[in-house]
């Protein structure tokens, strides 16, 4: 096969992606150990929540307190608990591994199909690992818990972005088994 520039270039765009995702996961663990070795830091940052690109969202904030304070008084990062803290250090970690992993796979694909080897089994075990990641990616992004001193913020949302890709990388797992049946038989006529 002659040199796709479209496939290199996809492979290279991949790549990037993926030391962006190594960069952000390197930059999430220097805001959480910063949080943790200076908290006073935190301490007038307002807690802003939005629930991104989701299609269908519900979020609330539950408030209570001993002494009465003004109803539009903001959360403030410091008020963070340490519980809290762990839970979406690790949900946000958990999304951006499987993120990598689901490019990482897709990679294998493209180097596969540059390579002719398109329709080999790898790459349906690839697809499909791909779908499952996403699906995890899916489960994790639907959800938000933050305890605070004296509140909790709770979100719930639909994001069809990583459910799309999900079911679009089974289909390709089963246009790929159809690929390498044929394949086989091409080869057993032969």
């Amino acid at each position: 096969m002659k040199k796709n520039n479209l496939l290199n270039f996809c492979i290279l765009l991949c790549k990037g992606f993926c030391v962006l995702q190594v960069a952000a996961f390197v930059a999430l663990t220097v805001a959480f150990i910063h949080f943790q070795v200076n908290p006073d830091y935190y301490d007038f940052k307002p807690a802003k929540f939005s629930s991104g690109d989701a299609m269908f969202s519900y979020s609330f904030t539950e408030k209570w307190s001993a002494q009465p304070s003004p109803e539009n008084s903001e959360l403030s990062l410091n008020q963070i608990t340490v519980f809290s803290l762990y839970l979406n250090y690790l949900q946000f970690s958990l999304m951006i591994l499987f993120t990598f992993l689901s490019v990482r796979e897709f990679v294998k694909v493209v180097t596969s199909v540059t390579r002719i080897e398109t329709f080999r089994i790898s790459n349906i075990y690839s697809f499909r690992k791909i779908g499952k990641y996403l699906l995890i990616v899916f489960i994790l992004s639907g959800f938000s818990v933050i305890h605070f001193k004296e509140a909790t913020f709770r979100s719930f949302s639909l994001h069809l972005m990583p459910l799309m890709l999900m079911i679009f990388s089974y289909i390709m797992a089963e246009i790929f088994r159809e690929g390498n049946n044929l394949s086989e038989e091409n080869q057993l006529t032969i």
